[in-house]
């Protein structure tokens, strides 16, 4: 059956009835994640705070997290369509001695992130790059993508 002359169509009736349900939902999620992510740091003991960026550039989603002196096989990377965890060490240096320092700022320690993707990504065409202490993740943007959790390894460049 079509619609009448000024009637919308189901499909877009179906739209704007996802579209009005889409975002709130979308909130309560990053609520629920943000819940279990301080949840999971009182369990964990993280101690690393993790500063990232989060962008959209030329088809992809970008996250940039600054890591300086690690190493990339040591980072836990998880990329599903609509989420991101992340979770590794920052180590101390061989050669710091807490009692010869005169300044001791660097930060060391576990950290952990689980983050809600504002849009739909690919995880199978997911890559992560680690350079000058910054990793990067690309996820090309898939807004029908509904795919498991893959592990991404992180690699050099």
């Amino acid at each position: 059956m079509s619609a009448q002359k000024g009637q919308p169509s189901k499909s877009e009736i179906a739209g704007n009835i996802y579209r009005r349900f889409a975002e709130p939902l979308t909130l309560l999620c990053q609520m629920m994640l943000e819940v279990h992510n301080s949840l999971s740091i009182l369990e964990e003991e993280v101690e690393y705070e993790l500063f990232l960026d989060l962008f959209e550039s030329n088809g992809s989603l970008i996250m940039e997290a600054v890591l300086p002196g690690i190493d990339p096989r040591e980072v836990k990377l998880m990329v599903s369509s609509d989420t991101l965890d992340l979770s590794g060490e920052v180590l101390e240096s061989e050669d710091y001695n807490e009692e010869d320092a005169y300044i001791s700022e660097t930060p060391f320690g576990r950290f952990a992130r689980t983050l809600v993707l504002p849009v739909s990504v690919d995880p199978e065409r997911t890559e992560a790059y680690y350079r000058d202490g910054i990793l990067r993740v690309e996820m090309p943007v898939d807004e029908m993508a509904d795919h498991y959790p893959v592990r991404i390894q992180v690699r050099r460049y």
